[in-house]
């Protein structure tokens, strides 16, 4: 049977792509799926964020339709990428928005706040220092430290070290605005799931509007942020039921 290609739109922005290749390939061996970077270097620019997912979506979409699965920052990308290229959505079929960056800088700024509640107070006055510097290894350096309290446990692998590039999440809202979701050419579709982690510093009263517009939304119980590695199991029964 021919495998459906599913593109894979990671978080960030400044992550590579690497902290999802290894977990989503061993839950599903099944799917074609299909990474990409969004930047290569630290000097990347969000348009070429967005030329490198334009071009992704193309390539894989060109001969069938394609699956796609954003995870955190991969989905305000893709809505970037489709507003300005509607064009990309006749060979969508499906799509995941697995634990959704928030579309406005204050829903982000209410979430990352709930974040920053799990951090012993003299770390977090550390961390929001590193993460506030405008210099690049400082900044990356902030958030390695911060990902630890994205999650729901303390076994995710020693190996689970996301690679960082310099950009911010200030930065890229000050450049995008906030997002209105009820532009986009998504709007209507019956084929959009949400995937939340209960305990994750995001939640869905966070993407309320993007909630509304998908067909499906559910939380994954004791999931976090990462999902695919706190609860692997419901998280790929969640997925492939939805996509299948």
């Amino acid at each position: 049977m021919k495998k459906t290609r599913t593109i894979v739109i990671h978080g960030g922005p400044g992550l590579l792509s690497g902290y999802l290749r290894a977990p989503l390939s061993d839950l599903f061996p099944e799917m074609a799926l299909e990474f990409f970077e969004q930047s290569e270097g630290n000097s990347a620019s969000l348009s070429e964020s967005l030329k490198r997912c334009r071009d992704a979506m193309e390539k894989a979409s060109s001969t069938s339709r394609c699956n796609v699965l954003c995870h955190s920052w991969g989905t305000l990308l893709l809505l970037l990428c489709i507003e300005s290229h509607p064009e990309l959505t006749r060979n969508i079929h499906k799509i995941v928005f697995s634990n959704p960056l928030p579309l406005t800088a204050s829903g982000f700024g209410v979430a990352q706040a709930r974040l920053f509640e799990r951090v012993p107070e003299d770390h977090a006055l550390r961390l929001r220092e590193l993460m506030a510097s405008d210099d690049a290894a400082d900044h990356s350096e902030g958030l390695r430290q911060l990902y630890p309290y994205y999650s729901t446990t303390d076994s995710i692998p020693d190996a689970f070290k996301p690679e960082y590039d310099y950009r911010s999440f200030a930065g890229i809202f000050g450049e995008v605005g906030d997002y209105d979701l009820r532009k986009s050419a998504l709007l209507g579709s019956e084929n959009i799931l949400c995937v939340f982690g209960t305990g994750d510093f995001i939640e869905p009263n966070d993407c309320a509007e993007l909630c509304d517009a998908a067909c499906q939304s559910i939380n994954i119980d004791g999931g976090g942020h990462y999902p695919f590695l706190e609860k692997p199991q419901k998280f790929r029964r969640v997925i492939s039921d939805f996509l299948n």
